[in-house]
C-alpha cells in the first residue's frame, strides 16, 4: 500500500486501543486531546499504512521507556504494540477505508518461542 487518502480509520486494537473509529478526514486533519488519550498511537498507525508488513515500519514506534522502569528492551517495546488483556491471542488489527471505499485491513500476532540464549547475546539483541 504505498498513498492512499484515507476516509476512516477503525481501530480494533492496538496498544490500549480498543474499538475506536475515525470518520470523515480531509485533505488537512487535526488531532486534539487530553494527555496520554492515544494521539501518538493513532498517528504511529497512520505512518504505518505505507508499509505495514515491514519491521522498519514498527521500529520507531517501539517505546523503550516504560513507566515502571528507565529502559526496557526492544522486545518488551515490541509486545506493548499488541493488546495486553488478550495474553492467549496477542493482536493488533485495523481498518483503513481509502477514499474509493477499498478497505485494507491490517491485523498482527505473535507467539513466544521460548530459546535459551546466553546474557552476552541478549544484550546484543536489547540494542
Amino acid at each position: 500500500m504505498k498513498n492512499i487518502h484515507i476516509g476512516s480509520l477503525n481501530i480494533d486494537t492496538y496498544r490500549g486501543i480498543k474499538n475506536l473509529k475515525l470518520e470523515g478526514f480531509t485533505g488537512i486533519n487535526l488531532l486534539t486531546g487530553d494527555n496520554n488519550c492515544g494521539k501518538t498511537s493513532v498517528m504511529e498507525l497512520l505512518h504505518s499504512i505505507s508499509e505495514p508488513t515491514q519491521l522498519q515500519t514498527w521500529l520507531p514506534h517501539i517505546r523503550r521507556v516504560s513507566s515502571s522502569r528507565k529502559c526496557i528492551t526492544y522486545y518488551e517495546g515490541f509486545i506493548d504494540l499488541f493488546d495486553k488483556e488478550n495474553t492467549d491471542e496477542p493482536k493488533l488489527k485495523y481498518l483503513i477505508v481509502d477514499c474509493e471505499k477499498k478497505e485494507h485491513v491490517i491485523t498482527g500476532t505473535y507467539t513466544i518461542d521460548s530459546e535459551s540464549i546466553s546474557t552476552t547475546k541478549a544484550n546484543k539483541l536489547s540494542r
